[in-house]
């Protein structure tokens, strides 16, 4: 089948798939002129559905016939909390959570603390794809281009542990399309750059050359959807490092498009990939601080951030008519708003103020812009009032559903004696205090260090001179000090103040030791704060 051929093949598969997407997008504006209904209806389903579950019986689903009853009755719960029911199901007793199987129990990252294990049924996956069917379908509309292309999705292998619990339920995904349910993942695997085959290698080396291959064989690929952006920006590092290798391994064409973008050893990704339109991932909370680095790749692609999609759960999805994204040419112009539009259709959704009092949690109409929320979630995957513990700040509406930013992680805590450094808090003083002195960094992680007295380093790779680090580490250090417990610890002796430490090859040593300790590839997430003490081992300070 000629290249042409195959094109037009996959125009019309992803125009026949586009068509499926229609009404969850049509659902969603319908919606949005009646949010509080939309909830309402959604949460007496999701409970009539799982009323004869373990759980569903012990808070008596079956009476609950309205939100403020759903409040009264159901406490709200983390996953210490529900850990005992998981248990329960990893050992493979049935109807627990939900009415209906679990399908398999999915790892959170565990790059901040404990695994936890997320139990996925048919329901949770149909209310993922309310979502998703929804921003693909915007993806069209607003780049015609894209079908016919094909596309990226981030694949990389797991070396974590089991893949079966002791009472054989499955364990894992093994790549996004999982998300999906059989008809659209068929369709996405008919058209993905790189094939799911590269998830069964178990070499990092191997699958980075495999997945560079396939990658650069694609010249018409049109779509790139990653969880962070150092994920792909990983892949570019491999590029330049293994520049050879990969040529000896491509026909003479492909070498030729390869060798022609790898400018001085950096890749110019457009020259590669003509049809490029859009890069998704991560853009907001600690992730914005890459987003200069990508834009030096792909000056003229539209970065578009991933909302806040969590493994329990996904909060928010971007619209591109809606949600600000990175115009061509590198600008912060925006046709819209910071963020993603709330999933009100998928699922039940209250909100906890995190700088007001409040005496019951707010429901998604009641949001007010500039404030900020915790979320709360019920899902038909049997997370009942989950407090997921993101903040996100609410920046605006589309229609009557409001539009929320990703902050940061509200348990995000270094606490070494009694400060309470609140990681999220730490990264907005971080980053104001690089943009006030015009200091660009690749790497910036602040981490405690025990002693007498106890420290925080914060390890920056950077140009910057000592006297700007210097001035950096003051300006952060006297935001902190506003923080009654940081200045508390600071005025009995029992912390110094905050200091330096300049670093090579931050990322990749921050990522490498993330790898060693289990964490997948397309898990890791970078943070300007972890509260793990061996990280001036690690850097040599």
């Amino acid at each position: 089948m000629t290249a042409s051929m195959q094109f037009r093949l996959r125009q019309a598969l992803q125009l026949g798939y586009a068509a499926t997407m229609v009404p969850a997008y049509r659902r969603f504006f319908s919606s949005a002129n009646n949010v509080l209904q939309a909830q309402e209806q959604l949460l007496v389903r999701t409970l009539k559905a799982n009323e004869n579950s373990r759980y569903g019986r012990a808070f008596g689903f079956d009476a609950i016939n309205s939100i403020e009853e759903f409040q009264n009755k159901v406490p709200i719960v983390d996953f210490e909390d529900l850990r005992p029911w998981v248990d329960d199901i990893a050992k493979g007793e049935k109807q627990v959570l939900t009415s209906e199987p679990v399908l398999m129990l999915e790892r959170t990252s565990g790059s901040t603390g404990k695994n936890k294990l997320i139990p996925y049924t048919q329901g949770l996956l149909d209310q993922f794809s309310e979502a998703t069917y929804a921003w693909q379908l915007d993806l069209m509309l607003h780049h015609p281009a894209l079908i016919g292309t094909k596309s990226y999705w981030s694949i990389s292998p797991s070396f974590d542990g089991e893949k079966t619990t002791t009472g054989g339920v499955p364990i894992g995904f093994e790549d996004d399309t999982e998300y999906f349910n059989p008809v659209m993942r068929w369709a996405l695997n008919e058209s993905m750059a790189v094939p799911a085959s590269v998830k069964k290698l178990t070499d990092w080396h191997q699958w980075k050359l495999e997945t560079s291959l396939h990658l650069i064989r694609s010249e018409d690929l049109g779509l790139i959807s990653v969880w962070s952006p150092t994920f792909i920006l990983s892949l570019f590092q491999f590029f330049t490092e293994h520049q050879k290798e990969i040529e000896q391994a491509l026909d003479a064409k492909n070498r030729r498009r390869f060798s022609a973008a790898m400018q001085e050893g950096f890749c110019q990704a457009e020259l590669l990939w003509p049809k490029l339109r859009l890069l998704s991932c991560w853009n907001d909370g600690v992730s914005a601080q890459f987003s200069g680095a990508l834009r030096k790749h792909f000056p003229a692609v539209t970065l578009q951030g991933k909302g806040l999609m969590a493994t329990e759960g996904v909060v928010t999805f971007p619209l591109l008519q809606h949600t600000k994204t990175q115009d061509p040419g590198g600008t912060n112009a925006s046709d819209g708003l910071q963020g993603g539009v709330i999933a009100v259709n998928s699922h039940f959704f209250e909100f906890m103020p995190i700088d007001k009092m409040s005496d019951r949690p707010l429901l998604v109409h009641e949001l007010r812009p500039n404030e900020l929320y915790s979320p709360i979630i019920t899902t038909a995957g049997g997370l009942y009032r989950y407090h997921l513990k993101d903040v996100v700040k609410c920046c605006g509406y589309t229609g009557r559903v409001p539009i929320l930013e990703f902050i940061g992680k509200h348990d995000r805590v270094s606490d070494v004696c009694g400060e309470k450094l609140n990681a999220s808090l730490f990264d907005t003083y971080l980053q104001q205090a690089k943009n006030k002195l015009g200091i660009e960094a690749s790497f910036a992680m602040a981490a405690p260090q025990l002693g007498t007295p106890a420290t925080y380093t914060l390890f920056i790779e950077t140009n910057a001179s000592p006297q700007l680090l210097d001035a950096l580490t003051k300006s952060v250090e006297a935001c902190l000090c506003e923080s009654h417990h940081y200045k508390y610890a600071r005025d009995l002796g029992q912390l110094s103040p905050l200091r330096w430490h300049r670093v090579t090859n931050g990322w990749s040593t921050f990522q490498t030791i993330l790898l060693n300790a289990g964490t997948r590839l397309g898990d890791i997430k970078p943070t300007s704060l972890d509260a793990r003490f061996n990280w001036h081992e690690i850097f040599g300070a």
